[in-house]
Parts: structure tokens; sequence; C-alpha cells
């Protein structure tokens, strides 16, 4: 019994070190899953011949966006604290569209992340920011060998 106790003990301690491990945002580089999930992203919008803007913004969440990569490819990625977020839609003259991050989910057997894209316009008459969005993008992975492996995107739009 004891025997029984100290090995459930042992597996446990082994399975949580290695779930701590697998989702780690802490590598800057296309290692990151989060840093895939964005890469992923817009490749599938450059395939279905979307034409990349120079910049996007991500609306931050401290524990997702902390190691997110500079730029892929052209594009560079602008981290915007909720702050500079309402000061820059105030700013324009139309909304600006920023994506929100998910944290990293398990269904159905794969790993996946959510990826959505919001236009955020500044309402002089409530004085609030508005968010609107038609979909977003749910990027799978499987788990093999100890790495995320791509599986595909699921665009789920209005």
């Amino acid at each position: 019994m004891i025997r029984k106790l100290v090995a459930l003990f042992l597996l446990l301690i082994c399975a949580s070190a290695i779930g701590q491990t697998v989702n780690s945002t802490e590598r800057q580089d296309r290692s990151n899953v989060y840093n895939e999930s964005f890469v992923q992203c817009l490749n599938y919008l450059k395939n279905g011949e979307v034409k990349l803007p120079d910049s996007i913004y991500i609306e931050s969440d401290y524990k997702l966006t902390n190691r997110l990569i500079p730029r892929i490819g052209k594009t560079r990625l602008i981290i915007l604290p909720d702050s500079t977020l309402a000061k820059r839609v105030k700013k324009a003259d139309k909304a600006v569209i920023v994506y929100r991050l998910f944290p990293l989910a398990y269904q159905n057997k794969k790993f996946n992340i959510t990826i959505i894209p919001f236009g955020v316009r500044y309402d002089k008459e409530l004085k609030e920011l508005r968010y609107t969005n038609s979909g977003g993008y749910l990027i799978v992975f499987d788990f093999e060998k100890g790495y995320f492996k791509f599986n595909r995107i699921i665009y789920n739009g209005i």
C-alpha cells in the first residue's frame, strides 16, 4: 500500500512538472506556442490573399503576450496596454483592429489557441471603447513527443 502511494505521489510530481514546461511561454522564438499561433494565423491570412498590415496591435495580457516576438516577416506585433489602447483609439478616425490572444486550451484530444480580432472604436456619446468582432481563429496543435505540432486553423466567422 505504501509503495502504491509513493508511486502515485512521484507520478503526480512528474506530471505536474511536465505540464508546467508544456504550457510555458518563456521563450521568445517560434518554439513558444503563442508565437507559432500568430505565425500560422498571419500565414493563413496571407494565403487567403489578405494584404497583411505593416503592424498589428495585440491587447496586452502579461501572462500571454510578454514573450511574443516583435516581428513576423514584415509585420510588427505591437502589444498595447489598456491605457495606450484607449489613447490610440480616441485619436483614430475609424476603428482600430486589435487582436486578443486567449490561453492555451485542451479540447477533443488537441491543444488550441484562440485569436480574435476586434474592431475597437471610441463612442463619444457614451465615452467608452466599443468592441465589435466578426469571428476568430482557432489554431489547433497536436502534441507529439514533447512538442506542439501545428495541425490546422479553423476560422469561425459570421
